[in-house]
């Protein structure tokens, strides 16, 4: 079953080249969604061949909707920039290219200045990201998902999906800040009553949950890091919540 892999980029030359490394190892095709790269992003991309969609950014799920209605595939395997399948995953999904059925999980393996991180709140970082080509996202400003029928099974592959997440802590900070901003925008019809109360709830349990409950502990200062920095975007999208 031919499968095409469709990747969304912007200024992403740092990493492209390791994520199109694999995605040839298992993809039919390479369509890349580029939203006014100004870096060596669509050289890298030209010389992989790949089918090359130019667009203003729409939004993480329209944005990479527009890769799923060029795809010619029948199915569709969806990658960040600064993604690349394990070799175990390749290996994985080779094995099952021809008797796909249904909707498929990777698990997320994320890498923090330079350790990958096996416990937390990012560990299992369950993502899907093969499925049938008339599976689209939804349009939220943040954290787009996948619209499913309720009736969708998602079958979880045992291989690791690795994602070259943040370099610095600056990153982690910085990001934290605009998924909060984004994060405000997709719930601001909730209620302000309950954001104050989630607002000043939430973190801690966040914080608990990550650092002892899943023992990000175990990750050492990274798993402090991660765990309060998840805890502070909680915080701010409430904050900002209520703000707007």
């Amino acid at each position: 079953m031919q499968i095409s892999a469709v990747v969304i980029t912007k200024n992403s030359a740092s990493t492209l080249k390791q994520c199109l490394d694999s995605l040839i190892k298992v993809a039919d095709e390479i369509i890349i969604v580029d939203s006014g790269s100004t870096d060596l992003t669509l050289t890298i991309a030209q010389e992989y061949s790949c089918t090359i969609i130019h667009t203003e950014w729409l939004g993480y799920g329209p944005t990479k909707n527009l890769g799923h209605r060029a795809a010619s595939g029948a199915y569709i395997l969806s990658l960040d920039s600064d993604e690349e399948l394990s070799g175990d995953l390749i290996i994985e999904l080779n094995s099952i290219k021809n008797q796909l059925n249904g909707v498929y999980g990777f698990k997320r393996l994320n890498n923090y200045c330079g350790k990958w991180i096996r416990y937390g709140a990012w560990y299992p970082d369950k993502k899907t990201r093969l499925f049938p080509k008339e599976t689209l996202w939804n349009d939220s400003a943040s954290h787009e998902q996948l619209i499913l029928n309720s009736n969708q099974k998602i079958t979880y592959l045992s291989s690791s999906l690795l994602h070259y997440a943040y370099r610095s802590k600056a990153e982690l900070k910085a990001k934290t800040y605009l998924y909060a901003h984004l994060g405000a925008i997709s719930k601001k019809n909730a209620s302000k009553f309950a954001a104050v109360l989630k607002m000043i709830f939430s973190p801690l349990v966040s914080f608990i949950k990550s650092y002892f409950i899943k023992r990000g502990f175990l990750d050492g200062r990274f798993g402090l890091d991660i765990s309060f920095y998840n805890a502070m975007g909680t915080f701010l999208k409430y904050k900002n919540l209520i703000k707007s």
